[in-house]
Order: C-alpha cells, then sequence, then structure tokens
C-alpha cells in the first residue's frame, strides 16, 4: 500500500499504520458487487486501494451521488451516524479495498486530528447530497460546504427557537431531536427526528420567524448550512428547489393531519427522559394488554440456555407504557467503550452481541447505563462418578446452561449476558412471540413514536 497516496493513512506515522493494519482485512470487490447495502447495521470503513466505488442512495435511481477512485475512502456516514448505512456502496470495476474496523478508525479519529478532520470533511458533502441535494453536483456546492459547520448540541439544547430568526438548515448527522410548538401554557411535540433528517427549511426559504421549536433529545452532531448559501445554490437550481418544496409540503400535511396532543406529547417526553432517544431497538409493554404472565422472561430464559436477558418487573412505566429492563441496542453502545476483547459486535440487522471472546472483566456492564447486562458464572460441569464412567464412559453430567459462551466461562469464570434480540433464531424476539395478549414489542423509537402522534395515542 502506497500510503500517502491513501487519504486516510497520509499523516500516520509508520508506527500508526502498523497498529491500524491489524485490525484490517484486505477485501477484493468484483465488477458490479454490492460492497455494503443502505440500511445495513455494519459501520467499518472502506479505503479504495485499486478501482472505483459509487455511492448511490437511491437503488432505483441510476444517479450517483459520489464515484470514487483509489486513494478515497466510505463508509463513514453509518460510522458517525451510529445507524443503518446511509447509501448503497457499489464496485464500478474491480476494486481491491481495505476494510478498517470501527475500533480502529474511531481510535485514529481520536488520537490523529489529520483524520478527524478528513473524515468530517468528507461526510459533510456526503450528508449534504445525500439527504438535502441529491441532485446538486459537487461544484454547486462548493460554496455550501465552504461555509458550513458541525455543531455539537447536549440534550434538551436548542438548534431552532420557536419565533427565532434562524436562517440555517441543519442535517442530523448524529443523534436525533424533537419538533415542539407553544399551544397554550405548553410545549408540545409535533415530531420526532433521527439522523439523516433536515430541518430549518422553512425558515430559511421563507426568511421569516421559525414556526417550530428544535430540541437535540440527546447528544447531537449537526452539520450547520449557511442560509444565504443555500439560497444561492436554490435560485440556480429549479429542480433542486422543487425537491425540497415537496418535501416540506409533505411534512406539513403530516403535521397538520396529526393534530398536537399532549398526552402523546407527554409519552414522548417520558421515553426520551429514558434514554430511548439513544436506542436502535426497544421493548415496550403495553400494561392495558400485559397479563403478567411471564411468558416473556420466561420464553427469553429457555431460548438462551435458562439465562434470561429480560427483567419484565424491573424499568418505568407511564401512561400504560412500559420499559422493561432490556438492551436497547444503541446507536452509540456504551458498553462497547472499554472492551479489552472486543467481544461487543453488531450484526447487520443492528442488534449488539457479544461474542465468546468475553473474558468477563465487567466494563460492560458497568458502563451500561440502563442496567441491561449481567454477568453470570455458572458453576463448572460436575464429574461423572466412577460407575457411571465406568458404565457409559467418561462425560459430563448435563447443565442447564449449555451455550458457547457457558463453554467458555471454565471454572466459574464470569460472562457478560444481554439481549441479543435473538439474532440466530429464526422468527425474532422470543419475548416478543411468547406473549399471549401482544402487549410486548420490539420497535425501533422513531416508528412507535410517529405512531403515537399519528394516532394521538396516550
Amino acid at each position: 500500500m502506497a500510503q500517502r497516496s491513501q487519504r486516510l493513512f497520509a499523516s500516520l506515522t509508520m508506527q500508526q499504520v502498523r497498529e491500524c493494519l491489524v485490525h484490517c482485512e484486505i477485501r477484493l470487490a468484483r465488477e458490479g458487487e454490492i460492497v455494503f447495502r443502505q440500511n445495513d447495521y455494519t459501520d467499518s470503513v472502506f479505503s479504495i486501494l485499486l478501482g472505483e466505488v459509487g455511492l448511490r442512495t437511491d437503488p432505483g435511481d441510476p444517479r450517483e451521488i459520489a464515484t470514487l477512485n483509489a486513494g478515497q475512502f466510505f463508509g463513514e456516514m453509518g460510522l458517525i451516524s451510529g445507524r443503518g448505512r446511509a447509501v448503497t456502496a457499489t464496485a464500478q470495476t474491480r476494486s481491491l479495498l481495505l476494510e478498517i474496523d470501527r475500533r480502529a478508525i474511531v481510535r485514529l479519529m481520536r488520537s490523529v486530528p489529520a483524520v478527524k478532520r478528513e473524515i468530517e470533511a468528507a461526510t459533510m458533502i456526503r450528508h449534504i447530497k445525500a439527504y438535502l441535494a441529491p441532485n446538486a453536483d459537487d461544484a454547486g456546492l462548493a460554496e455550501i460546504v465552504r461555509t458550513a459547520a458541525l455543531a455539537e448540541f447536549g440534550p434538551n439544547e436548542v438548534l431552532i427557537r420557536e419565533g427565532g430568526t434562524s436562517d440555517h438548515v441543519y442535517i442530523v448527522r448524529k443523534g436525533s431531536v424533537t419538533v415542539s410548538r407553544q399551544i397554550d401554557a405548553s410545549e408540545i411535540v409535533i415530531d420526532y427526528l433521527s439522523a439523516g433528517s433536515c430541518v430549518g427549511e422553512m425558515a430559511m426559504l421563507r426568511q421569516s420567524p421559525s414556526l417550530s421549536t428544535v430540541k437535540a433529545a440527546n447528544a447531537t452532531d449537526a452539520i450547520r448550512i449557511d442560509g444565504v448559501a443555500m439560497r444561492a445554490l436554490l435560485a440556480t437550481s429549479p429542480r433542486l428547489r422543487r425537491d425540497i418544496e415537496e418535501r416540506l409540503f409533505l411534512r406539513l400535511t403530516d403535521e397538520h393531519r396529526r393534530q398536537p396532543n399532549v398526552r402523546a406529547s407527554g409519552l414522548i417526553e417520558f421515553l426520551l427522559r429514558q434514554g430511548v432517544g439513544e436506542a436502535s431497538n426497544v421493548l415496550l409493554i403495553d400494561e392495558a394488554l400485559c397479563v403478567h404472565c411471564d411468558n416473556c422472561e420466561k420464553a427469553c430464559a429457555e431460548t438462551h440456555y435458562g439465562v434470561g436477558r429480560l427483567m419484565r418487573d424491573a424499568g418505568p412505566t407511564h401512561d400504560g407504557v412500559h420499559l422493561p429492563m432490556a438492551c436497547r441496542h444503541c446507536e452509540h453502545p456504551s458498553c462497547t467503550a472499554d472492551c479489552p476483547t472486543d467481544a461487543i459486535g453488531r450484526t447487520q440487522d443492528g442488534a449488539i452481541v457479544i461474542a465468546d471472546s468475553c473474558n468477563g472483566c465487567g466494563n460492560c456492564e458497568r458502563n451500561c447505563p440502563y442496567g441491561a447486562i449481567q454477568m453470570v458464572a455458572l458453576p463448572p460441569p460436575r464429574k461423572s462418578g466412577l460407575l457411571m464412567r465406568l458404565l457409559f464412559g467418561e462425560r459430563n453430567e448435563p447443565r442447564e446452561d449449555a451455550s458457547p459462551e457457558a463453554m467458555v466461562k471454565g471454572a466459574g469464570r464470569k460472562h457478560a449476558v444481554k439481549c441479543d434480540l435473538c439474532a440466530a433464531i429464526d422468527g425474532g424476539p422470543a419475548c416478543v412471540r411468547a406473549c399471549p395478549t401482544g402487549a410486548a414489542i420490539r420497535v425501533k423509537p422513531e416508528a412507535f413514536i410517529a405512531a403515537a402522534l399519528q394516532r394521538g395515542r396516550a
């Protein structure tokens, strides 16, 4: 690999390159082969050693937001957002790719400022093209990118204030936001938007005060686009202006159809206070339907070799919606931060899983803010007695937990366990399938919140 020709590696020392390459894999992609698909929950970054790769947001649209050549990289959008891939990446020619593990690239971003700058510069233009201006070319976006900036917001921090004169458009890059309006004496949530959403377009287009307040639901990063530069681009691109106006019309129609609902707003605020905004998949129980049979807990334990990963009674309740103690499969999971064996990873479907390489250190249990991980230590298998060995040969007595993770525990060594969304089991989560009344659901937070707003539920 010619280091200087690779934009991600150009500023690294030889020692840093060696340390990074330990966590990389070489991948050969044939012409037309899909490297990853839109909405896949994978988070590695690819550097192109040879060949050409195209990025596309709409599988039915042959136009691409970017065509990348040797030396360039891609995949950073999913890494930053913690959500499914924003684009589909396809090898345009026979290509040789270097796949860099998420942990390795995160370490580089933290320790080498030049790598962070390179990734942020690339993700800025790709987010703008993917979510705001897919039909604009790079030359047309030059002024937008030059004046754009990355902005970070803490939970409940305001991006746009109702009645304010902010002249910025924001693309949510990481995290999520709520959209609310002041009705009488109450601030009512009317929408919830996750990473990849745009806000502020209406006030920018009309150059009028904002009709809504936009707040960060959790720690949120956004690309802040200058309104003057955006309007200048729209003046030269009627198609882009029409696309944005159509998107705004659909959003306004949807908001008008919902009708503000105080109880639904209260439910959303409750869920966000409990950290659901960080989740990619959350277990909820409808208390009006739940008969407290505990079938969900039993099914979880039976499916996982006697070790349950769900506590139905634990957790808070609001207005009939119960949030039991179970893994939320966070977009940016705290449990992975200090895992010394890199045992915690994510499946392509988004489930956070713990591999057999877990050494039982307990860091993940301590780092999880929701108490969803437990350390389990089962006794070692008992040896058969002399008579049994003589009659049937050397064997161990059966024990309750015969899972691979139990086998690596050795003599009582601990192992971390948590909900894995029944990733290796057909039919989906056992807890949901075992519920006789349909009270238990596993759902993406944005889907549940959208349904609650649509139905005026709560």
